[in-house]
């Protein structure tokens, strides 16, 4: 998000820190096989179907049409799109001010990530592994 002197915000610039920070330990959690390959690609697939439905629904609203269903957003952001969802919401600067919107938008994401670390943490994730994509 830019300020009235064109300068990105402090929490732009703190979200594209963390969601780098993420996007890092996710990949050499992958290189060194502590998370599926398959559910990184299924992250970053989600992500950008995400990020490209946020700019959809921005170019709908600026032009008056038929705009993409906040439902629709949040279950793409639980299905693993949240990282594009914040993305967008950042460079995009769309859904950022509704504070609605942002807070299912935070439901979405603590429940899908608690989601994952629980099936993680009992083992359910155990099957994905044996999906190899690439071979380090």
């Amino acid at each position: 998000m830019a300020n009235s002197s064109g300068k990105t915000s402090n929490l732009t610039t703190l979200l594209y820190f963390l969601i780098l920070m993420l996007s890092i330990a996710l990949l050499v959690a992958t290189y060194f096989q502590h998370f599926p390959q398959v559910l990184t690609l299924a992250y970053l697939v989600m992500s950008t179907v995400t990020f490209i439905s946020f700019a959809i629904d921005k170019r709908a609203a600026i032009h008056n049409r038929y705009r993409t269903a906040e439902n629709t957003l949040h279950a793409l952001e639980l299905l693993g799109g949240w990282p594009g969802a914040l993305l967008a919401q950042a460079s995009l600067r769309h859904k950022s001010q509704k504070v609605s919107y942002k807070v299912w938008q935070w439901l979405c994401i603590v429940v899908h990530c608690a989601v994952v670390t629980g099936c993680y943490y009992h083992g359910l994730l155990q099957p994905l592994f044996a999906i190899e994509l690439y071979r380090f």
